[in-house]
């Protein structure tokens, strides 16, 4: 039996492939602000060195137009879904600094919005935790220097 477009079968399989689509992009999406996310945070550490800031930065300037036409795949999926999702900006997307300001990411089926690391408490935390061990190790880099 074939279908036709007028078939409950094929409507379904339709709907599928398009939510399947959408969740693709807004993953490929997420991935890449994530991403930047973390590279815009370790480009600002102060252990950063400037050889390690300057590949930092020209991945960042790499990474924009990867985001850009994932946004725009992204933009061009949701008119086909049901409810439609909003369609974002460039720059309302690049202004973002936390997960929890990516209201989007709700969308995929991973729920990266409960992951703990999503947390902005839990990413400061951990940044401060890192800089406690740094301090602890430049102690006895200097302890060292001292006795010699």
């Amino acid at each position: 039996m074939q279908w036709s477009p007028q078939s409950q079968q094929y409507i379904k399989a339709l709907e599928y492939s398009r939510k399947h689509q959408f969740i693709c992009a807004v993953e490929d999406l997420e991935g890449l602000i994530v991403q930047r996310m973390f590279e815009l945070s370790k480009a600002n550490l102060t252990s950063t060195g400037y050889k390690l800031r300057r590949q930092i930065s020209k991945a960042i300037v790499k990474h924009s137009g990867a985001i850009q036409s994932a946004l725009d795949k992204y933009n061009k999926l949701t008119v086909s879904q049901n409810p439609q999702w909003p369609t974002l900006q460039y720059s309302e997307v690049m202004s973002y600094a936390a997960l929890s300001e990516f209201e989007i990411l709700k969308c995929s089926r991973h729920d990266i919005l409960v992951k703990p690391w999503s947390n902005g408490i839990h990413h400061e935390m951990t940044n401060k935790y890192f800089k406690i061990i740094h301090a602890q190790e430049e102690i006895t880099r200097l302890n060292v220097k001292i006795q010699i």
